[in-house]
């Protein structure tokens, strides 16, 4: 159940429209009318819809915040049960993952197997390694000592073969340097390795840090829990691969990140760095123009997490250019924020009655949810208990006429709104 406040707030003056219609104000985004519309989803995160009408035209803007300090409100990077590998629909993930709500994650390959841009740590532990090549992308991280960090990572994974020749890896769970050299893919990448397609390929098993089979050219194999496949499609790789491992000789992994995944409760890659100590920072990517946008926030404390999305490319509403969703951001409360894929793929989903029927609350553009690579998802970890505890009555109305009926709607909570 959900606890809904509706908060109006309506300023609508000739001043207001006469400041709108001034080119001496140029394209500063100004707001004539404000509805937002609150539910409490538990004890720390509320749900919060904004529609907006602004110089720019309406918006309408979703809005999750959520209380870093509580112990049982977690933050995760949520993707396809079936693997990194796999697109989803981002409802689908939340049910998955069980999640309360989320939004969807950083920039991904279209194509299948899919691949996201930045990295990606859930548990302590590394999902998948950023793209080498990413054009200064950051990465967010809340560390466990409750430091948020957003910065550019420059990872390094070395692969040493029985041999002890040294492989230089771009990444972990992507095949998108597979035609280059080998990559290294795990169980988080999918059930299955590639196997033999169209093109020649190379894929050692290992298990326990031992090779247990060297294969050319062969169907998929399961990926081991407790090892990973080491493939490629490299004409000199795969040669190379062939000579330097050998089936029961031992193999080394070595991966350097920035920092260690045991310190790290989760990273999520992300676009641009949209606010920088409470100021809007330079935009350096080229995805301009106004568009549906998604964006994830942190106060100046890191205590709060704001995760936003603004519709777009439809009849009733705008969209947002970037340097717009960095001042609203800020209007948010958030002192550090960035910019996560958008368009299509701008997409917010909440399970308001905790019960896996996630509602989409914005209005995606494609006109249906896209199938994307990752969300960043938002978890409700308190306790269940039947004691009432709060009791809410809303009606149905905001006016009625005299001698007239309407509807109240009674709602009964724990105090943690499980």
């Amino acid at each position: 159940m959900s606890n809904m406040i509706l908060k109006k707030i309506a300023a609508i003056s000739a001043a207001a429209i006469l400041l709108l219609s001034s080119s001496a104000y140029g394209s500063s985004l100004y707001t004539v009318y404000d509805l937002s519309e609150e539910i409490k989803l538990s004890k720390s995160i509320t749900y919060e819809r904004i529609e907006k009408y602004t110089s720019s035209g309406w918006m309408n803007i979703n809005v999750i915040r959520a209380d870093l300090t509580d112990e049982h409100t977690e933050i995760k990077p949520v993707n396809n049960e079936n693997g990194i590998s796999n697109r989803a629909v981002l409802s689908s993930m939340i049910r998955s993952s069980g999640a309360v709500a989320a939004v969807n994650g950083d920039f991904f390959y279209m194509g299948d197997p899919t691949y996201t841009y930045g990295p990606l740590i859930r548990d302590n532990k590394l999902i998948t390694s950023p793209l080498p090549f990413n054009d200064g992308y950051p990465t967010v991280s809340k560390l466990i000592d409750g430091t948020v960090n957003i910065s550019v990572w420059n990872p390094k994974i070395t692969l040493y073969g029985s041999d002890s020749t040294e492989f230089n890896v771009t990444v972990l769970n992507k095949t998108s340097s597979i035609e280059w050299g080998p990559t290294i893919l795990t169980s988080d990448w999918n059930k299955t390795s590639p196997g033999y397609t169209t093109n020649d390929i190379v894929e050692v098993v290992v298990v326990d840090n031992t090779v247990t089979e060297v294969r050319k050219n062969q169907p998929s194999v399961i990926i081991p829990e407790n090892g990973y496949i080491i493939a490629s499609s490299n004409t000199a790789a795969m040669e190379q691969m062939q000579n330097s491992f050998r089936e029961g000789n031992p193999v080394s992994l070595n991966i350097e990140l920035d920092f260690n995944p045991e310190d790290v409760d989760w990273s999520f890659g992300a676009l641009n760095y949209l606010v920088k100590d409470g100021k809007e920072n330079e935009i350096s990517s080229q995805v301009l123009g106004v568009n549906p946008r998604t964006a994830i926030g942190f106060n100046k404390d890191n205590t709060e997490i704001i995760m936003v999305t603004i519709d777009g490319r439809h009849r009733d509403y705008v969209g947002a250019r970037q340097t717009e969703l960095a001042k609203i951001m800020i209007e948010q409360g958030a002192y550090n924020a960035v910019n996560m894929d958008g368009g299509g793929s701008t997409t917010m989903g909440v399970d308001f009655l905790k019960n896996a029927n996630v509602t989409v609350v914005n209005m995606p553009s494609d006109g249906r949810e896209r199938r994307i690579a990752s969300g960043v998802g938002v978890f409700n970890n308190y306790p269940d208990s039947d004691k009432v505890d709060i009791i809410e009555i809303e009606a149905s109305q905001n006016a009625v006429f005299n001698k007239t009926e309407a509807k109240l709607d009674l709602r009964f909570f724990n105090e943690y709104y499980t």
